[in-house]
C-alpha cells in the first residue's frame, strides 16, 4: 500500500478527492487534463488552470503545465474556472478579435506583479472575469519582457536557418518515446522545450555563439512566461 501511495497524488476539487497515478515529466497534458476532467465530472464550461500543492500549508500554486512535475505522495487541490466557451477552443490572435474583447481582457503586467495588493488584486479580478467571459485574457508585457521576446524571435530565425543536419542535432530522446529539441514535420519545423531526467542534458545547438544566444533567450524567456503564470495564479 504505501508503494501504491508514492506513486500517487491526493487530488481534491470542491470536496470531492480522487488517487491520480503519478504523473512523469514526459506526460500528455491532455490525456492528464482529459482524465482529470472525467474524475471530477467538469463540465465543458469549467477550465482546470491549475492546482495547488499541499493546500493546507498554503501552497505553492503552480500552472496545469507543471502537472507532470508532481512526484508521487503529494496532495493537491485543482484550481478551475467556470467559461462560456469549451475548454478545447483556442483564442483567435488580438488582431482577430473586436477591439472591445481585446481591451476588456487585457491586464498590464506592471498591475499583476504591482507591490500594492489592490492593484493586483484588480488586475487578477479582470483576468478572471475575462476567463469567465471568453475562456482566456492577456497580459502587455513591459519593455523588459518585449526586449526578451525580441532576442528570442532574432535567436529563433537565427537557428532555424541553419543547415538541415545541423539542427538534427539539437535533439535527444527521452523517456516513454518523447524527444526533447529539433522535429520537422512537413508543414513545420519547431524546437521542443520540456523538462528531462536528471541524468541527461538538454540538446541546445551546439556550443559556439549562435547556440548560446539560442538557449539563453529561450531559457529567459520561458523565465518571463513562468513569472506571469506564477503571478495570474497568485491572484
Amino acid at each position: 500500500m504505501g508503494n501504491l501511495l508514492s506513486q500517487s497524488v491526493q487530488v481534491e476539487h470542491e470536496g470531492k478527492t480522487a488517487r491520480v497515478l503519478v504523473p512523469n515529466q514526459n506526460l500528455d497534458l491532455t490525456a492528464a487534463y482529459l482524465q482529470l476532467a472525467e474524475k471530477f465530472e467538469l463540465g465543458e464550461g469549467v477550465i482546470i488552470t491549475g492546482f495547488v500543492i499541499d493546500p493546507k500549508a498554503g501552497g505553492p500554486t503552480c500552472p496545469f503545465k507543471l502537472w507532470g512535475g508532481l512526484r508521487g505522495g503529494e496532495n493537491v487541490r485543482l484550481i478551475t474556472v467556470a467559461a462560456s466557451i469549451p475548454a478545447h477552443m483556442a483564442p483567435l490572435p488580438p488582431s482577430k478579435m473586436p477591439g472591445g474583447w481585446v481591451r476588456e481582457a487585457t491586464v498590464s503586467w506592471a498591475c499583476l506583479s504591482s507591490q500594492d495588493a489592490a492593484t493586483r488584486g484588480a488586475a487578477g479580478a479582470t483576468l478572471l472575469e475575462a476567463l469567465k467571459k471568453h475562456g482566456f485574457g492577456f497580459v502587455e508585457a513591459d519593455d523588459e519582457q518585449h526586449s526578451a521576446w525580441l532576442r528570442t524571435v532574432v535567436a529563433s530565425l537565427s537557428f532555424f536557418s541553419k543547415p538541415e543536419e545541423e539542427k538534427w542535432k539539437a535533439r535527444r530522446q527521452v523517456a516513454n518515446g518523447k524527444f526533447v529539441g529539433f522535429a520537422n514535420q512537413k508543414k513545420r519545423q519547431f524546437f521542443q522545450m520540456r523538462t528531462v531526467d536528471r541524468e541527461g542534458c538538454f540538446p541546445w545547438p551546439e556550443v559556439g555563439e549562435d547556440g548560446e544566444e539560442f538557449r539563453v533567450a529561450m531559457t529567459g524567456m520561458y523565465g518571463h512566461l513562468g513569472e506571469v503564470a506564477r503571478c495570474a495564479l497568485r491572484e
